[in-house]
This record gives C-alpha cells, structure tokens and sequence, in this order.
C-alpha cells in the first residue's frame, strides 16, 4: 500500500472547489490501483460531502500515480 498528498481544484455543479486529499494505492498481480481517496479538507461547504468525494475519485483515477504527490512516510509500505 502507499499513500500519497495532491492538492487540485475540482469543477462540479455546485462551483469550483479546492480539494487537499490523500490517494491509497494498492497493489496487486496487475500492478498498482486507486483503492480508496481520504478527504483531508476542502473549501466548499455548500457542496455535498459525497460530491467531493465522488468527484475526487474521478479525477485521482485519472491524474494521479502511486508514485506522484507527497508521499506520507508515517503510512507508507509495501505489503
């Protein structure tokens, strides 16, 4: 597993949004994949929580990579 930091700005219905989250990637005989995103904080609060989420699924999908961002060291390993 590892985790890494993105910051990004995300479009929705409701307006723009700045998203801080963490991507979890895991690992397996395919290789690496997005397993689950961690909201740390957005600046929207008018926009539905599982909006932003969904939204930031999409986009970490998409544009993110195990081995891009911040890497978190405190919770980064490889099983």
């Amino acid at each position: 597993m590892r985790t890494n930091k993105h910051n990004t700005k995300i479009n929705t219905n409701y307006g723009e949004v700045d998203v801080e989250f963490s991507a979890i990637w895991s690992i397996d005989q395919d290789g690496w994949f997005l397993s689950h995103v961690d909201i740390i904080d957005y600046d929207n609060e008018s926009i539905p929580y599982d909006t932003v989420v969904n939204m930031t699924i999409e986009y970490a999908t998409y544009n993110c990579d195990p081995l891009g961002g911040n890497c978190d060291e405190e919770i980064d390993y490889v099983d």
